[in-house]
């Protein structure tokens, strides 16, 4: 496991304080000491506050602080500060309580109620045109679905200009996609899953010069079969479909799609135009985000 994943299942230092604690927990996380843990009881019950409160008030931990140890105490996991391999646009893993992570955890919600639950685990995730956020979204709900226990995988499609691997520190070169889809590789060789727990990412792979000949080979369908297999859901993060027809092609193999449109740059017949191209293509549209982040 990644050194700046907080381990939120592991036993802190044998003492006085419960493991479920908050108290506790930061004591393990070496955010406190002794003498401060004892302070800060005595202010919490003194002024009748949580111990959160008291602690930030004899300003002994920060909110960054409380909010690790509030992960940990509910078993979900996040980036610890300084894990700078991984960019910050993982915003349900560095910021969980933050509202860009609630608006992804809103939209895993409605995807769960309405697709997921329906059998469709596999999702195209797609838009429009370039710079929607496409690949912020598919990355941060690939962890929010890891965080609620379920086995996610997340595939960049983008054999172009992938962003995966930037998004999570890898080299460039990392052997992904395109390495399984020419036959040099086999799945389980390319799927990176010490990254995050719960959580398998398949970055693009090496460039190819013949990305949508790759794409519409037959061999996506049989790896996608075989992750259905091993993850509960599995998300493909695509190229905008007006440079290319890669998206398109995607989501024909996948049979399911997400539309991402970003807030003041998309315009209302771009995502009808999408519409109208995936619904020609007898892909199913599972819904349609407008970003704002």
């Amino acid at each position: 496991m990644n050194k700046n994943i907080e381990n939120i299942g592991r036993s802190h230092s044998e003492g006085q304080w419960d493991n479920n604690k908050i108290g506790q927990i930061l004591l393990g996380l070496g955010k406190l000491n002794e003498e401060q843990v004892q302070d800060i009881l005595a202010l919490q019950d003194s002024q009748d506050l949580s111990f959160g409160a008291a602690a930030q008030k004899l300003n002994l931990v920060s909110t960054q602080d409380i909010d690790e140890a509030i992960a940990q105490q509910f078993n979900y996991a996040i980036l610890a500060p300084g894990a700078d391999s991984f960019s910050d646009e993982l915003h349900v893993a560095y910021k969980p309580f933050g509202d860009e992570a609630e608006a992804i955890r809103a939209l895993r919600s409605q995807l769960l109620l309405g697709c997921l639950e329906q059998g469709r685990r596999a999702i195209a995730v797609m838009s429009p045109n370039k710079n929607s956020g496409t690949s912020y979204l598919t990355a941060n709900l690939a962890i929010s679905f890891a965080q609620l226990g379920l086995k996610a995988c997340l595939i960049d499609a983008n054999l172009r200009t992938p962003r995966v691997a930037n998004i999570f520190g890898l080299k460039e070169r990392t052997p992904g996609l395109s390495d399984v889809l020419l036959g040099q590789h086999g799945v389980e060789e390319v799927i990176l899953r010490n990254l995050f727990p719960n959580l398998g990412v398949i970055p693009s792979g090496r460039k190819p010069p013949n990305p949508q000949e790759l794409l519409g080979r037959h061999e996506l369908v049989w790896m996608l079969s075989q992750l259905l297999s091993d993850f509960d859901v599995i998300l493909f993060d695509t190229p905008s479909m007006n440079t290319t027809a890669d998206a398109r092609t995607v989501a024909a193999r996948v049979g399911t799609a997400l539309l991402v449109a970003r807030q003041h740059k998309t315009l209302a017949q771009d995502i009808e135009a999408a519409t109208n191209e995936l619904n020609a293509g007898d892909i199913e549209l599972v819904g349609t985000v407008l970003n704002r982040y």
